[in-house]
This record gives structure tokens, sequence and C-alpha cells, in this order.
């Protein structure tokens, strides 16, 4: 992925900038622990609690907390703002900014339902999602390791009190809009008539807006660092993408294989297990950059080198694993249930679509 100067003139139309917030959180919540590690070194014994420094212990740090996390947030959406605004050179009629956040959840929903439709009864290990409380901030006086409270939390009551006035440069401007969304918990019954409860996640929502912004009357531009979203790029003309620091990036030919790198590598949120060896891994990146793997069925060729070579621990079942791993990170691959509710949410929130 590299930068590259987006020129997409825009007349009489919207420009919908949609914000993954869980993306988001880890680069504002490093510059709001930086704003009050000394308050918080010299609070740390009020602070101290089994899993280190304890915010919520404290109600003063919590408040603090809160409205550092929430000025920062407020700032880098603003600045982001401004960066896709100035390098895309849009002219727009009604800028609309999203707010998107995700449902909480204990496992990958789309490998549940994959297993469901094969007949698998059988858990694996690695489907849970790990979400953990505890947070390693880097300081000037050091690391520190603070309990914060949970990300939901969080984003319910700064995102509940985060209104257009807070976007200072953007509060003048009367065709500014500030959506906020969340799609809830739906009831799936699985072909073994196991009831679970799956959420949809903020890069879902933003791919099926992609599919329902008409490419006529609106831009969709996401702000993440998701990898997986290359494949909205491959798909969608009027979908551009931005990492959180504001880079462009466009879909290059190797952006192509980016899926199949991320399902070798695994990926904890969505709960799947590394494929290869790291070092493994880094030889197929190296070469992927340097040209020697273009596509597809140069991987391919790669991987089998790998299940020949006697000295690897690899067998055949590697591509059906890999498999398995790209439809649990496809976008098309989302279920029609949680689809529906999607659709359903974007079409009542007046305005937005």
């Amino acid at each position: 992925m590299q930068e590259q100067a987006c020129l997409l003139p825009m007349r009489g139309r919207d420009l919908v900038i949609a914000f993954d917030l869980p993306q988001m959180w880890n680069a504002v919540m490093q510059t709001t622990i930086n704003s009050m590690a000394p308050y918080l070194q010299e609070n740390a014994e009020k602070l101290q609690s089994e899993d280190g420094l304890n915010v919520a212990e404290l109600e003063e740090a919590t408040i603090i907390f809160k409205k550092n996390f929430r000025y920062f947030l407020a700032k880098k959406i603003e600045k982001i703002c401004k960066i896709v605004i100035s390098h895309g050179r849009y002219r727009y009629d009604r800028l609309k900014i999203v707010l998107i956040r995700d449902c909480s959840r204990k496992y990958n929903w789309r490998s549940l339902l994959i297993d469901s439709q094969e007949g698998l009864e059988e858990e694996t290990p690695y489907k849970r999602v790990r979400n953990t409380r505890k947070r390693r901030f880097s300081t000037r006086n050091g690391v520190l390791e603070i309990n914060v409270p949970p990300l939901l939390t969080m984003i319910n009551d700064i995102i509940d009190s985060f209104n257009k006035p807070d976007l200072i440069e953007f509060q003048s401007h009367s065709k500014t809009d500030l959506f906020r969304l969340q799609v809830q918990n739906e009831q799936i019954k699985l072909t073994d008539g196991k009831i679970i409860e799956i959420g949809a996640e903020a890069d879902d929502i933003i791919a099926i807006m992609c599919q329902h912004i008409n490419r006529d009357k609106a831009y969709l531009v996401a702000i993440s660092n998701d990898m997986d979203f290359c494949q909205l790029l491959d798909r969608f003309a009027h979908f551009q993408l931005y990492n959180i620091k504001g880079t462009h990036q466009r879909l290059t030919y190797n952006s192509r294989l980016v899926p199949h790198l991320i399902a070798l590598k695994g990926k904890r949120s969505s709960g799947l297990k590394s494929l290869l060896k790291p070092d493994d891994i880094n030889k197929i990146k190296v070469d992927i950059e340097r040209g020697s793997i273009k596509r597809v069925s140069d991987l391919e060729t790669r991987l089998r080198q790998l299940i020949r070579n006697p000295n690897t621990c690899y067998t055949s079942s590697l591509f059906e694993d890999l498999e398995y791993s790209l439809r649990c990170i496809s976008f098309q691959e989302i279920n029609h249930a949680v689809k529906s509710v999607i659709v359903h949410r974007l079409q009542r929130t007046t305005g937005l679509i």
C-alpha cells in the first residue's frame, strides 16, 4: 500500500467519512495516557490494584481520563477530516462524519457459522476472541500498566456526549452531519439448533455501506488501519481508504495478496490462528515487495514448495486452512441475517444513505 494523490472532484455529492473507532482506540489512548502520565504516577498509590494502575479506582482520575480522551478523539477526527478533504480535493455539498464501533463478542461469528454450515461439531481452541482491559503504555517516565474501562463502556460514555460543536473547525459549517453507529447483537440459529448472538464489527458495517451508498450521490472514505479493506478497494470505485495517520492507501498488484497474508499470519481479533511460522511469513512478504510473488498462483506455488520441503512441518491441509481463514475475513461471507440487520440500521438512520 502506497500513498497516491487522490483527485476525485465532487460536485453536488455527499462526502461520507467513516471512522473505524476501535482502530483509533490505541492511538487516542496513547495520547491520553501521555497527557496524564504525571498525574497517574503522582497518584499511583491510590490507583494501585492487582492489575496495575486502575483508573476506575479514583473518580477524579476517571473524569480526567474521559475528558482528555474525548478531547483527543475529537481533535483526531478533525485532523483526519481536514487531510482527507485537502488531499482528495473534494468539492462536496454535505460532509457526513460517521463514527462506527464494534459490538462486544466472545467468538468470531464467521468461523462459528462456517463450521456450522460444514457440519463441524468440535470447536477449535483458537476461535475465542481474547479481550483484556489491561494495557501497557510507554511514557516519558517509563512504562505504565493501566487497567482501563472496557472499550464499549468508554465509547458509550464518550460518544453519547460527543456533539458536532466538538469538531471545532466544522461547527460553523452548516452542512456537516455527525452520525454514531453500532449494530446490536443478533440471535442466529445454527444447523445443530444452537442459538448464538453475533454482533457486527465496524468493518462489516463499512462493507455494507459500500454496497448501499450510490456512487452517483456520494463517495465513501474509510479511516482504518485494517488491511481487510483492500477487498473493498478492488470492488468499489467510489471507496477510498486512509489509515489513522491520514495516509491515503491505494490498490497495487500486491494489495490483492493482503487478505492471503492476513490469513496466513492469523488475526487475533477474528480468532484465527497463524498458519505459517514467522520466518516463512516474513520471507513471503519480502518476495511480494520485491515482485517475485505477484499473483495468487505465485503464492500457491510458494506454499507447495514449503509443503514439499522435508525440513518443514506443513502438510497439504495448509491450503484447506488458508481457504477457511480467507472465508472468515471475507466481507462477501457476511451472514445474511447480520447483513439485514446492518441494512435496516443504515436505512433508519435518517440522512445517512
